[in-house]
């Protein structure tokens, strides 16, 4: 599920509707290091606001149902080198 409603609420939906199995969400201007996993099993990531962390998360699904995950977070930084290509593409939009 992709979310703005915040962390708290993320969690009170989650633990309140059963079969939410990720929610995604980056609105309120929190930020979790890890993600947060309810008593259902519900994994939530918030990962702060405006660009300043990327979080990958592989889901291995198995007859349906999420049977494992893993996921690992990036902070945004100026130490990241500009990839060139896209450098330039920035550069030639308007």
């Amino acid at each position: 599920m992709a979310s703005e409603m915040g962390l708290a609420n993320n969690i009170r939906l989650a633990e309140k509707i059963p079969g939410i199995d990720v929610v995604l969400s980056s609105d309120m201007h929190e930020e979790t290091r890890d993600p947060v996993v309810t008593a259902g099993g519900t994994v939530i990531i918030e990962e702060g606001q405006d660009g300043t962390r990327l979080g990958q998360i592989t889901l291995t699904v198995k007859d349906g149902k999420v049977a494992q995950w893993k996921w690992k977070g990036y902070d945004i930084t100026d130490k990241i080198k500009a990839d060139g290509k896209i450098e330039a593409l920035v550069k030639k939009s308007p």
